[in-house]
């Protein structure tokens, strides 16, 4: 009877330490309102539990496909480029390939993997990076390199835009671009949208 119970525990122990990582959510990583979802090409943060042994961000320009403990991670079969990885979130690229439609993203770490979580990639999910600087702030650099902002940030060199200024804004989800981007990699030259107030 006692053997039993020992073996019984130890199965236990042993069965608990290989639960897989679990994915929970997924939105793009911009810090404003996450309703319009992921495009391919686009940064997409993934969250869960157990995605990653420790946190391990790229050290390069050029994106992986593995980064850590973090073997792959799928979208339709496809692995995406790691930004970030960490226990309850990855940042990653949407596979330009995939196509839009539904999609299941699976995380692997080793031969363990998580659950399918199924998702809506859309064609475009244009959404812009922001700062949260007491309420949320667009990242758009005036031509001086300063913040186009009330002044004011705190170490930060910040000054309102005017008529006619050029901005560069920091965006995700733009959808196609021209020629072709290899899936974690810097194109050559920077595409730009141009808009005019």
């Amino acid at each position: 009877m006692q053997i039993r119970v020992l073996i019984g525990i130890s199965a236990f122990l042993c069965s608990g330490s290989l639960v897989a990582q679990t994915i929970t959510g997924i939105s793009n990583p911009t810090a404003g309102a996450q309703a319009n979802g992921i495009a391919p090409g686009s940064l997409v943060s993934i969250f869960g539990g157990s995605l990653a042994g420790s946190l391990a961000n790229s050290s390069s320009s050029t994106l992986s496909t593995s980064l850590g403990d973090v073997s792959a991670v799928s979208f339709n079969g496809v692995n995406a480029p790691l930004v970030m990885v960490s226990d309850s979130q990855i940042t990653a690229q949407v596979p330009w390939e995939v196509i839009p439609g539904p999609a299941n993203v699976t995380v692997a770490r080793g031969n363990a993997f998580s659950n399918a979580f199924s998702t809506q990639v859309n064609q475009f999910a244009p959404a812009i990076f922001s700062l949260r600087l007491g309420g949320l702030q667009a990242i758009a650099i005036n031509g001086d390199g300063s913040l186009a902002a009330p002044q004011g940030f705190p170490g930060m060199g910040a000054h309102p835009a005017t008529a006619g200024d050029t901005l560069t804004l920091y965006a995700t989800g733009l959808g196609p671009v021209n020629g072709s981007l290899a899936d974690g990699a810097l194109p050559a030259v920077a595409g730009a949208h141009t808009w005019y107030r």
